[in-house]
């Protein structure tokens, strides 16, 4: 089992009718599809003829509202206008995680000028994979070197002399557990805890 296995993209309208497989792709085009008609590059920008990539990184919250968290670009106006434009994205339905309305956080990088873009996949902050850029522009997900780490790990018999009896059942919340999860993976997953509820004997 993996995350993706009980989680669900935002759904914007015009993908109500896609396949669940194909609704991360239908997602991100119709995103940076909206993105490209509506920004209006500024003067500045312009007049200093700039080349390069700003960054947004912004949530679909459990009521499928946008809420832009941080930007990164060279210019504030870029940032300004990149965060009118998320201003006037529709409502769409949010994600969920086992069944349940959650919220969801991306990554978004945007080639400056805008004609430079290429439909990408773009990477959720949960995603325990590095992204490699290929030369058209799209991002291709590779994993990373150090998730084979826990393949090498060679179990052993935990000793204990005295041992404690508990009847405790501690649930963990993968809702909440995704938050730091993509930072748990740059260190090995073998630092990882576990989302499933756990009864103590």
């Amino acid at each position: 089992m993996t995350i993706s296995d009980f989680e669900k993209y935002p759904v914007f309208e015009t993908c109500e009718s896609v396949a669940i497989a194909q609704l991360p792709n239908c997602f991100n085009q119709t995103l940076i599809t909206f993105i490209i008609d509506r920004f209006e590059m500024p003067a500045r920008v312009n007049d200093e003829k700039y080349q390069g990539e700003m960054v947004v990184l912004f949530e679909v919250t459990a009521e499928g509202q946008f809420k832009v968290l941080h930007t990164e670009a060279v210019y504030q106006e870029l940032k300004d206008e990149m965060k009118s434009v998320f201003g006037q994205l529709p409502k769409v339905r949010p994600a969920t995680y086992n069944a349940s309305p959650t919220f969801m956080q991306f990554t978004m990088p945007v080639k400056i000028p805008l004609s430079r873009n290429v439909i990408q996949e773009y990477t959720n902050t949960t995603t325990t994979a590095t992204n490699e850029t290929k030369s058209n522009g799209t991002t291709n997900v590779q994993p990373n070197s150090m998730q084979q780490e826990y393949d090498r790990i060679q179990n052993q018999e935990f000793a204990v002399q005295n041992k404690f009896n508990s009847a405790l059942n501690i649930p963990f919340s993968h809702q909440i557990y995704s938050r730091f999860d993509a930072a748990l993976n740059q260190v090995g997953t073998n630092a990882h805890t576990s989302s499933k509820p756990f009864l103590y004997t």
